[in-house]
C-alpha cells in the first residue's frame, strides 16, 4: 500500500509483498492497523540512512543493555522499580523465546491460571510502555520493538558469555515480514532513527469532547434505566461525588502530566519540503541538530573488551597484549588502534557502577 503500508519503513519504501493465498489487496498487518484502499497511495520517499546511522542507534540500544548488566543508570532504575513492584526475581539466562526470536515475554504469575490472559497482557504492556516512554527518546521510538526488549531486561539478567550477550542485545530488533517463515518474521531490518509517525484522528480538545459526549450518554442511560426508577437523580449524584472527593483535581493534574510533543499536521497538498520547513521552526528540532562526526563508542563492546582484557581467564591470561587486541579487533569489527580506547571505556563504565569486574 505504498506510504500507508505498515511495513514500508522497513522495506526501503516498498509495500509488503502479499501472499499468493491472500484474496485481499492489503497485507494482514495493514488490515490489522485499520487501513483500507481508500488511504492515500503514495510511495514512501525514504532517504538512505547517513553513514554510521545504524551504528549510532545500535550503540544507544546496547547502552541500555549495559546499564542492566552493571545495574547502574536511569534505564536500570526503571527496570529495578518494575521488578520490585511486580515481585520479579530475574535469573541470568537467555530470553525464554530463544536467541533467534524477538518477541514479547510474559512474566510467570501464581494467579495466571485464574486470571484472564488479555487482562494480564494489557497490564504488562502498560508497565513496559511506561518504561519505554521514560527511557526512549522520540526519534528512536520506532527504531525497535522496545517493549519486547524491555520485557526480557525485566525478566532476565543478561548472560556474561560474549556470544550469548550479543544475541540477547538483538532481542527486539526490527524484522522484515516473511510469510514463508514460521511466525511470519524474516531477517533483521536496518535500524534507522526516525521521528514518530502517528495517524492522528483529531486534535486533543476535539477527542476529549468526544469522550465526554460518550460519558454523558452513558450516564443518561444509567439514570433512565437504573437510578431513576430507584429515586436517585444521576446529575445530583455526580455533583455530590465531585464535591466530596478530589477526583476533579486529580483529573486535571493527570492531564497536566501528560507528555506534550510537537506535531506537524500532514494533509492533502503537504509535501516533504513543507514538512522540513515546519520542522525547522520547532525549538526542539533546532536544539537537537546533530553536529555530525563519529558516533559514540558502543558501550556493550566496551564492556566485553574490558571483561576479556582484564578477567582472570586461564585461556587468555598468558596472551601478550598485542594478541589480545587482535582478537578483540577481529571479534567486534573495530580497528586495532581503537581496542585500547574501548577497553578504557569499559573499565570506566564498571568503575562508575561501583563494581568489580563482572
Amino acid at each position: 500500500m505504498g506510504a500507508q503500508c505498515t511495513q514500508a519503513p522497513f522495506l526501503d519504501g516498498s509495500p509488503a509483498r502479499l501472499r499468493s493465498t491472500n484474496k485481499s489487496q492489503l497485507c494482514s498487518r495493514c488490515e490489522e492497523s485499520g487501513l483500507s484502499l481508500r488511504d492515500v497511495r503514495v510511495r514512501y520517499s525514504l532517504e538512505s540512512a547517513p553513514s554510521g546511522e545504524e551504528n549510532k542507534v545500535r550503540a544507544f540500544k546496547d547502552g541500555l543493555l549495559v546499564q542492566v548488566c552493571l545495574q547502574y543508570g536511569p534505564f536500570w532504575d526503571a527496570i529495578k522499580e518494575l521488578r520490585k513492584r511486580r515481585g520479579i526475581t530475574a535469573r541470568r539466562q537467555m530470553p525464554p523465546s530463544g536467541p533467534a526470536i524477538s518477541g514479547l515475554v510474559m512474566p510467570d504469575e501464581p494467579s495466571a491460571e485464574t486470571r484472564d490472559f488479555l487482562e494480564r497482557y494489557d497490564e504488562w504492556v502498560t508497565d513496559l510502555r511506561t518504561v519505554e516512554e521514560c527511557c526512549i527518546p522520540a526519534r528512536l521510538r520506532d527504531v525497535a520493538q522496545w517493549r519486547d526488549f524491555i520485557s526480557v531486561c525485566v525478566l532476565c539478567d543478561p548472560p556474561t558469555d560474549p556470544e550469548e550477550l550479543d544475541a540477547f542485545a538483538r532481542h527486539g530488533d526490527p524484522r522484515f515480514v516473511d510469510y514463508e517463515r514460521p511466525g511470519g518474521m524474516g531477517n533483521r531490518a536496518p535500524m534507522k532513527a526516525i521521528a514518530p509517525i502517528r495517524h492522528m484522528v483529531a486534535e486533543e480538545k476535539a477527542l476529549e469532547d468526544l469522550h465526554f459526549w460518550l460519558l454523558e450518554r452513558v450516564v443518561d442511560e444509567i439514570g433512565k434505566r437504573y437510578l431513576g426508577p430507584a429515586g436517585v437523580d444521576a446529575d445530583e449524584a455526580i455533583r455530590n461525588i465531585f464535591d466530596s472527593t478530589d477526583l476533579g483535581k486529580r483529573y486535571r493534574q493527570k492531564k497536566r502530566d501528560l507528555r506534550r510533543e510537537w506535531h506537524i499536521i500532514v494533509g492533502d497538498g503537504v509535501n516533504a519540503n513543507d514538512v522540513k520547513r515546519a520542522a525547522a521552526m520547532l525549538p526542539s528540532v533546532r536544539k537537537a541538530r546533530s553536529p555530525g562526526g563519529r558516533g559514540p563508542r558502543n558501550h556493550r563492546i566496551a564492556l566485553q573488551c574490558a571483561r576479556f582484557y582484564d578477567a582472570a581467564n586461564p585461556s587468555t591470561a598468558d596472551l601478550p597484549k598485542g594478541e589480545r587486541s587482535l582478537i578483540l579487533a577481529a571479534r567486534y569489527g573495530v580497528s586495532e588502534n581503537e581496542v585500547d580506547k574501548y577497553v578504557s571505556l569499559g573499565r570506566e563504565l564498571i568503575s562508575e557502577a561501583g563494581q568489580d569486574l563482572p
